[in-house]
């Protein structure tokens, strides 16, 4: 894809996943793009994913977006049984109903070789309410895996889930400098 260098986040957070660390986040940026709900943020991530699988010349791992509202749960249940995907990006409503089992999905998706959890944008999912949801996924999920959280900016609530749900994870403060014009606002991202 032509990438020559990582990006701040990415720099500070492979090395340290890649030594089976969980990493907590926090990212302050200029205004780049917006996200409204849970549902277009999970687009957004597997589109971007997609991306990156196109032109690959090595086998990649196959990937499957789950979100409420997008397919039905039956319609998510009948594809993973089908392609069997190594990764599912969705929102946590849904990952809920298939990962903790919220009706007729209980226990489906065999999370015991589960190796890695990211949480991206995890304030927005605080506030979006999902609280609950996700302390019910963190919880059904095995103890031994490496979890990347990443948020804009650490809640109370975010705190609870790290301390509860990531193993001595270590912080990453990245600060992300506005190269087009240093007039620019910085808000947190979003």
């Amino acid at each position: 894809m032509g990438f020559t260098e990582m990006t701040p986040v990415q720099a500070g957070t492979i090395p340290l996943f890649m030594k089976n660390k969980d990493v907590v986040v926090e990212v302050v940026v200029a205004i780049i793009y917006s996200v409204y709900d849970d549902n277009k943020l999970a687009q957004q991530i597997s589109s971007v994913f997609s991306i990156f699988l196109k032109d690959s010349v090595i086998p990649l791992p196959k990937h499957a977006l789950i979100t409420g509202g997008a397919s039905t749960l039956q319609d998510d249940i009948r594809y993973i049984k089908e392609f069997g995907p190594d990764i599912l990006i969705g929102t946590p409503g849904r990952l809920e109903d298939l990962l903790v089992g919220r009706g007729t999905a209980k226990n489906y998706v065999n999370t015991k070789e589960l190796e890695i959890l990211v949480l991206d944008e995890a304030d927005r999912l605080f506030d979006m309410g999902f609280s609950q949801s996700l302390n019910n996924i963190i919880a059904h999920l095995p103890k031994q895996r490496r979890t990347g959280l990443f948020s804009a900016t650490m809640t109370d609530g975010l705190a609870e889930i790290v301390r509860a749900g990531l193993r001595n994870p270590v912080r990453v403060m990245v600060k992300v400098e506005d190269l087009v014009s240093k007039d620019v606002q910085r808000i947190p991202a979003t």
